[in-house]
């Protein structure tokens, strides 16, 4: 190719090569097939590494005598080559029964021909049709596609930083100090009990060779899917179509409260994301609704008692929802209230035990039960309609019309005659999500109870979807059929437009990439000295509001918006960190041990000299 190309497309022939190399070794390597890769890999740096080889040829070829218009038919079409690459891919994925060669180069037939020929024709997309009944792998790779796709923004250089999410520790040893040390230097100091998602995060790093950064990045970059995935193979005993299952999961994932907890930095809400489709399946089956008149197992019972404490240790409101909720269940199960309250007991209790004493300080503040694991990261509030669409309001987390297909599409599964306590169920759960949702709405953010109602609504919709084809063809053409077909239009289209704009526009918002210093570095050292000196950073673009920051050492300390809110001296900027212009002249201690100096600055966010 690059010998016979034009010399005007050589440029676009060299990168076509290198970008499809690069791709078909990253599909053989996620596909099992080393040998392929490395075959990729050795064509593609055989070629570069000989570029006297590539002139030399191109200079015996000379100038063409014949046009490239008449020649073109003689070539394969257009999309040829595309679709065998989709195929040969596809058949890494799926697997099958063919034999391993071990490489692509091979002996080349001229072409098949009599019964070979309509063998070929029928089994030409036997491959693709194996993927299609195990998507799962191809839809997680998707949504892995897209979303770095989306954060381009977010990887690089630097700490994670902005919105809710203060820049992590440089090791695993700063989180766990920060969880188990009795005092903790934030702000004025204090004994505050220390949050447990530090030392669930903790273990986590510790999976990850101790590398704070790359925990965070990949709960939250990969938050989308992830969380997309869960939903996908939770969803199995819900229905049967897979495509029904690939669209729900799909659906969830781009949830506002998602996209929005990505762009903000609620690391609180990007977990729960994941974990909350295995929550729901885990409360199913322990509250016995799947068995018809047996009891649940003790084992769903305690599967479902872990998942809900590593969700409350990081979005303490799942665990009032859940309250709720088992309540009803009770309320149901009151033939056999015994049985069924112990296990109630064993599901709601455990996130209080395990989680104390932090636990206990969020039953005697129940505002408490509204944050999250991060800063209290204002933002304007959400209006009726986001609420009712799944719009939790903020950077990247626009809801209301784009998701009112579902919402119809949730209502119309209503009239369903076959599933209906199913049915019920998901909407009772939508409607106490919903509620808690409007009240934490006035107080913080309400994305992990939208998060809740979201993925609801879309249970509720997927068993209203559940064989809906075979019930409107058998009813006369009516007003029915395409009221039927907008709704469904609407309910497929609303999460694949969310989808494009997020990629389109990007998953950056507050959160950013940047330097984790945050103030001059003769600064942070004073905080190191006898004295102990603290900074007090002031910063802001508004004329009326300053946000300020107590911050010792170089930056705002993990856990700030966790360990200190009872200490509204520890209140870290709204925004991004302050950005220094010239280096500011600090206050010096003027008394005892502990003094904090002072740095100022202006509205605009300029340090005073």
């Amino acid at each position: 190719m690059l010998v016979n190309a034009r010399g005007p497309a050589l440029p676009y022939v060299m990168l076509r090569l290198i970008v499809g190399t690069l791709l078909r070794t990253l599909a053989y390597l996620l596909g099992k097939a080393p040998g392929q890769a490395v075959d990729e890999v050795t064509g593609l740096f055989g070629t570069l590494l000989r570029p006297g080889k590539i002139l030399a040829a191109r200079k015996r070829r000379g100038k063409g005598q014949v046009d490239a218009s008449e020649l073109r038919p003689l070539f394969p079409p257009t999309g040829a080559t595309v679709r065998a690459t989709v195929e040969q891919v596809a058949g890494t994925f799926g697997g099958g029964s063919e034999p391993d060669t071990g490489s692509r180069h091979g002996v080349v037939e001229s072409g098949p021909g009599g019964d070979d020929a309509d063998y070929l024709e029928i089994e030409q997309f036997a491959r693709l049709k194996r993927i299609a009944r195990k998507p799962g792998p191809v839809l997680f790779v998707l949504l892995l596609l897209v979303s770095l796709v989306a954060c381009r923004g977010l990887l690089g250089g630097g700490s994670l930083a902005g919105g809710a999410l203060l820049p992590a520790p440089a090791d695993v040893s700063g989180l766990w100090s920060r969880y188990a040390d009795a005092w903790h230097p934030i702000g004025t100091g204090g004994t505050q009990t220390a949050p447990p998602y530090l030392a669930l995060l903790a273990a986590l790093s510790a999976v990850f060779l101790g590398s704070t950064g790359f925990a965070l990045t990949v709960l939250l970059v990969c938050s989308v899917p992830l969380a997309g995935l869960t939903a996908y193979f939770v969803s199995r005993p819900l229905v049967e179509s897979r495509l029904l299952r690939a669209w729900a999961a799909v659906a969830y994932a781009f949830l506002p409260a998602a996209t929005g907890a990505l762009a903000t930095g609620r690391l609180g809400t990007a977990v729960l994301a994941v974990l909350l489709p295995l929550i729901a399946r885990c409360a199913v089956s322990a509250s016995g609704l799947r068995a018809e008149g047996a009891r649940s197992s003790w084992r769903a019972v305690w599967a479902y008692a872990l998942l809900l404490t590593f969700a409350t240790a990081f979005t303490p409101v799942v665990w009032p929802i859940a309250l709720v909720l088992g309540i009803g269940v009770l309320a149901l199960r009151r033939g056999d209230i015994v049985a069924y309250g112990l296990r109630f007991l064993a599901g709601v209790g455990t996130p209080v035990l395990v989680l104390a004493p932090w636990s206990l300080t969020l039953l005697t503040s129940p505002a408490a039960f509204f944050r999250e694991a991060g800063l209290d990261f204002g933002t304007d509030p959400a209006g009726a309609l986001d609420l009712l669409g799944a719009g939790p309001g903020g950077p990247k987390a626009a809801g209301g019309l784009l998701l009112v297909g579902i919402v119809l599409a949730a209502l119309a599964a209503l009239l369903r005659g076959e599933r209906t306590f199913a049915i019920r169920t998901a909407w009772v759960v939508a409607l106490v999500s919903l509620l808690c949702a409007v009240f934490a709405n006035s107080h913080g953010w309400a994305g992990p109870a939208t998060l809740v109602y979201g993925l609801a609504l879309i249970a509720a919709t997927v068993l209203g979807a559940d064989g809906a084809r075979e019930r409107v063809a058998t009813q006369s053409f009516g007003w029915r059929q395409p009221v039927a077909v907008l709704i469904a239009f609407a309910a497929a289209a609303g999460p694949l437009l969310a989808a494009a704009g997020w990629m389109i526009s990007g998953a950056a918002g507050p959160l950013e990439r940047r330097d984790p210093v945050q103030v001059p570095a003769f600064v942070a050292e004073e905080s190191g000295t006898r004295d102990q000196a603290r900074t007090l950073v002031l910063g802001g673009t508004s004329a009326v509001k300053v946000s300020y920051a107590l911050v010792r050492g170089s930056a705002p300390a993990w856990a700030t918006g966790s360990s200190s809110r009872r200490a509204a001296a520890a209140r870290a900027s709204t925004g991004s960190s302050p950005t220094w212009s010239r280096a500011p002249a600090p206050t010096r201690p003027t008394s005892s041990a502990g003094t904090p100096s002072v740095t100022s600055s202006c509205a605009t966010g300029r340090p005073a000299r």
